[in-house]
């Protein structure tokens, strides 16, 4: 099975015939709509900071028409590239562990506390989420990512709660925004973000339960850079019961 990969040029000269090209993919979620677009026919998609030209393969800045770069598409196996940018990026050394409460999560268990009137509406926790996500990129400037995460997931608004379940992670695994911002206000325990990003990681932490089918059972090894105070960190943690 093959997908089609889109890049774009990132020399500091794009347009060089001397440079050797250097190809940069783009995230998963431009991926998808430049992908959408082609595949529809359309002449010019737009993605959060540039416009896409399917008809001359040229990437446009919004704000600067005249800084152009070329783009292209190739078709790769599905299971080709590993993702290092997300895998094996250093870890930033925060406030590591914490009490676990009933969710393993303090900003999850806030969420559900603060919306036990809710919590078997699953549609309208799916709009929340939607909601919550849209609002996220939004302030960070990646209003057409946000929105393409937002309708994807109410797409399964009104399906069951495992496709639901499927839906969030498989939304979360993609390269966007929204696990980076999800990771750090989990490890943070950021409760400002609680009605924004809770109803998704309540969803999202419901697939471990509703989705054992599909589990790994084993042990997986991640290699990373950790600090001395880290590891410390960590081992204090597990000398108080922390598993």
């Amino acid at each position: 099975m093959t997908k089609a990969v889109w890049h774009w040029n990132s020399n500091s000269n794009p347009w060089c015939p001397k440079q050797e090209p250097h190809w940069t993919k783009y995230s998963d979620i431009d991926n998808e709509i430049i992908e959408n677009a082609y595949q529809n026919h359309q002449k010019h998609v737009e993605l959060d900071a540039y416009l896409i030209d399917l008809e001359h393969n040229v990437q446009k800045k919004k704000s600067n028409h005249n800084k152009q770069r070329p783009i292209r598409r190739i078709l790769i196996e599905k299971d080709h590239n590993l993702r290092n940018e997300r895998f094996f990026i250093p870890p930033k050394l925060t406030k590591t562990f914490s009490s676990y409460s009933a969710f393993h999560s303090n900003f999850i268990q806030e969420w559900t506390t603060r919306n036990f009137n809710i919590m078997h509406d699953m549609k309208k926790i799916v709009q929340n989420a939607a909601d919550g996500i849209i609002h996220e990129g939004h302030l960070l400037g990646q209003d057409n990512e946000a929105k393409w995460l937002g309708n994807t997931l109410l797409q399964f608004k009104n399906s069951t709660e495992k496709e639901i379940n499927k839906c969030c992670v498989r939304l979360y695994t993609h390269e966007s925004f929204l696990y980076i911002l999800l990771n750090k206000t989990l490890r943070e325990d950021d409760m400002s973000k609680v009605d924004t990003l809770g109803p998704f990681a309540y969803l999202l932490h419901m697939s471990s339960s509703n989705l054992k089918e599909h589990l790994y059972q084993g042990i997986v090894y991640r290699g990373a850079k950790l600090e001395t105070d880290m590891i410390n960190d960590y081992k204090k943690a597990l000398n108080d019961g922390c598993r």
